[in-house]
């Protein structure tokens, strides 16, 4: 894994720690917190599509391919362009060593081509499968936020209906509270009533005591100067006059004092306590009524979060299904270039068992360099490859390569060396 791949994985790392340390640290809105720190680490997921995609071509293509390009350029292709081919045609041993150790490199580019092969073939099957997953999960993505938002429609047409029932009911607390109002006016009503008959009846409960002035009066005026005269009459007319003042008691006065109705009044009473009791009653309805569209309220928080990140997810989902045919687009291309690659050198092989038909089949721009030139551009354009010290190979090479390889079979008539006659070491 290059660096700037293992810098990407770090800096996720280190943001999911860092949240999940915040929301330990402060249990406030910790719901809200978490839905955060889950968006991350899906963000964390996805975008590791990309890092896994990188993670493997880094480490899994790009070593063997490097050996093949080392071995075509270093131990084939710069021995031919160095080769002596006029010492060599006088010294058996040294033409035999030089063809043995070009056999055991074309042995070796055939053992890394082969390992290049197997690893692009092994990424494009991934790639392959990772594209059908992730198709299976927008699919099912697609699914839960169907399902969730039909919850927030829920949600949304339950707080309008419970929102209706509140009006209503504080409607109800209000005239409540109005037939309170009554209840209290008319018992303040039934009370004073009460209180103006019992004061009236004070007044009027004694006869001489109401007559007080009106008796001396009398007393003066009337019985006193005829006392002496007619002492004999004096009680009659005492009697007189206290009939007199007794019936305008009870027949004029009294009347005028209304009737204490007890009764009327703990009536009344009792009108207001249950006027209360029901005021406090439709009180505790409404707010019954608040606390349960507090809690759909709350749900429906929870459910639009859960929308949001469904849909964050399949924005990712959907970023990493843009990539990714890209990547597959590259992996299957490589593969397809590498396996051309060696089945053109096996089909040389095939008929022939010279290391001359070998070499020369080996040491051609169109059907082996050109490719792998366009493999290792791909590579280290999309940054796989990013430290590479061996140059590209050009046609100048190829050509002077060639003419090198020609100059040396002019010159070695024998040079005809047989595939099979070497052991090379692994």
């Amino acid at each position: 894994m290059n660096w700037s791949i293992k810098q990407q994985v770090v800096s996720y790392e280190f943001l999911i720690k860092l949240s999940v340390k915040f929301i330990f640290n402060d249990h406030k809105n910790w719901k809200m917190k978490l839905c955060i720190v889950l968006v991350l680490f899906y963000g964390y997921i996805c975008h590791g599509s990309e890092i896994w995609y990188q993670a493997e071509m880094s480490s899994y293509l790009v070593p063997p391919f490097q050996n093949v390009y080392t071995t075509l350029q270093r131990n084939i292709l710069d021995k031919l362009l160095t080769v002596d081919s006029n010492s060599l045609i006088t010294n058996d041993a040294a033409l035999n060593s030089f063809a043995s150790n070009l056999h055991c490199e074309l042995e070796k580019l055939l053992e890394h081509l082969d390992a290049s092969v197997v690893a692009s073939n092994n990424i494009r099957i991934k790639v392959d499968r990772k594209l059908s997953t992730i198709l299976s999960e927008i699919s099912a993505k697609e699914s839960e936020i169907a399902r969730v938002d039909g919850q927030v429609k829920d949600m949304n047409a339950k707080i309008q209906a419970k929102q209706s029932q509140i009006n209503a009911a504080e409607q109800t607390v209000r005239q409540a509270e109005g037939s309170v109002a009554d209840a209290e006016n008319a018992l303040r009503r039934a009370e004073k009533e009460v209180e103006d008959a019992q004061l009236c009846g004070g007044l009027f409960g004694r006869k001489k005591r109401f007559l007080g002035d009106l008796w001396n009066s009398i007393q003066t005026s009337v019985l006193k100067p005829i006392e002496s005269a007619v002492n004999t009459a004096a009680g009659a007319i005492e009697s007189a006059v206290n009939t007199a003042g007794g019936a305008i008691i009870d027949n004029i006065v009294k009347p005028v004092c209304g009737v204490i109705n007890f009764q009327q009044l703990d009536n009344t009473r009792r009108n207001v306590e249950n006027k209360k009791n029901e005021l406090a009653f439709f009180r505790n309805q409404v707010q019954t009524l608040k606390n349960d569209l507090n809690s759909i309220q709350s749900d429906l928080v929870t459910f639009n979060t859960q929308l949001y990140n469904f849909n964050y997810q399949l924005n990712q989902l959907k970023s990493s299904l843009i990539a990714l045919p890209n990547e597959q687009h590259i992996i299957l291309s490589i593969n397809q270039k590498l396996t051309a690659i060696v089945g053109h050198i096996r089909t040389s092989l095939g008929k022939s068992t010279s290391l001359v038909d070998a070499i020369t089949a080996v040491v051609d721009f169109e059907p082996i360099v050109k490719p792998l030139n366009a493999i290792y551009d791909e590579l280290q354009q999309n940054q796989f490859m990013v430290s590479f010290d061996i140059g590209k190979i050009s046609v100048e090479q190829i050509n002077q390569a060639k003419t090198s390889f020609q100059a040396l079979i002019t010159s070695a008539l024998s040079f005809q060396f047989s595939m099979g006659g070497t052991r090379c070491s692994k």
